[in-house]
């Protein structure tokens, strides 16, 4: 990401801080990583709230650090946002992918086929979750910016909204109806991750 995306981030998260909505429930959201062109764009927020150490399990060097990481999508045929539950082992710099949900714009919600076992944490939005839970002090120094307490759902809206500029996509509202139908494609999310972590693909 260069100076001037940089700064028109900058700006436009301003702005989202004051639309977020408090929630009850604690969370701590970041943004950590954006990548793609309109109208394909994404961004990446993780929840410092969530990052905890685990208990050591069998097979492992250390005790393994969990954080939370949505992907916010601008394309309508994707997902409302999708939800991983990472797993690393920070001195070996491995990641498990423990779970990852997808959240409809129908408000309806599915579990993915997540990749097993333990990888190489690839240089990409990862890698970006991977600093945010092993390296905390650094967060503000490599440019992640602090949101608060909200929802991830809020986020999802918010981002469209304020930062996008998408105010009524037809293909948002329309759904199952036309030519504009939400299609909810979770099938890029998986191949995407699969293509990272170095894995033949299960939907090519």
């Amino acid at each position: 990401m260069n100076i001037k995306n940089k700064v028109v981030l900058g700006v436009s998260l301003a702005l989202l801080l004051i639309q977020v909505q408090q929630s009850a429930m604690a969370a701590d959201w970041w943004v950590i990583f954006g990548t793609g062109d309109q109208p394909n764009r994404d961004l990446f927020y993780a929840d410092g709230a969530s990052v905890a150490e685990l208990k050591m399990e069998s097979g492992q060097a250390e005790p393994a650090r969990s954080v939370t990481v949505v992907q916010i999508f601008e394309t309508a045929d994707a997902p409302d946002f999708v939800a991983y539950d990472l797993q690393f082992q920070c001195n070996k710099r491995l990641l498990k992918v423990n779970t990852v949900t997808a959240y409809n714009r129908s408000a309806t919600a599915s579990t993915l086929p997540a990749p097993k076992g333990w990888n190489p944490v690839p240089q990409s939005w990862i890698d970006r979750s991977y600093d945010f839970a092993c390296k905390p002090d650094g967060r503000e120094a490599n440019a992640m910016m602090r949101l608060g307490n909200t929802t991830a759902d809020v986020l999802a809206t918010v981002t469209r909204t304020k930062m996008w500029g998408i105010t009524r996509p037809s293909a948002y509202y329309e759904e199952n109806h036309g030519p504009n139908a939400v299609k909810n494609s979770s099938q890029g999310v998986l191949r995407d991750l699969d293509l990272l972590l170095g894995n033949k693909p299960a939907n090519p």
